[in-house]
């Protein structure tokens, strides 16, 4: 792998998941949803399920879990709703 492509996983994982690290259990809900992708273009949908937290170092590696065949090439996608604990200002 060069730096070239690990610099470009490197910004579309940020853009897909803005690495956030969120304590989910505090809330009713079960988590996000993630969808994963293994094209790094959002294009082929492989697995989707729910991730209580967002808190990931795949490195060169492949997301546990998923079908995902490629770690140079994916891509991954979370909706869903955040419940603060307290009444303050989050940074994500």
């Amino acid at each position: 792998m060069t730096a070239s492509s690990l610099q470009n996983r490197a910004v579309t994982l940020f853009c897909a998941i803005s690495f956030f690290h969120a304590a989910l259990a505090l809330s009713q809900g079960t988590g996000l949803t993630g969808q994963y992708y293994d094209t790094a273009t959002f294009t082929t949908l492989g697995t989707t399920r729910v991730d209580a937290e967002l808190d990931f170092a795949w490195g060169t590696g492949i997301p546990a879990g998923t079908t995902i065949t490629n770690g140079d090439t994916f891509s991954g996608a979370w909706s869903g709703q955040i419940e603060p604990e307290f009444s303050e200002l989050y940074t994500f």
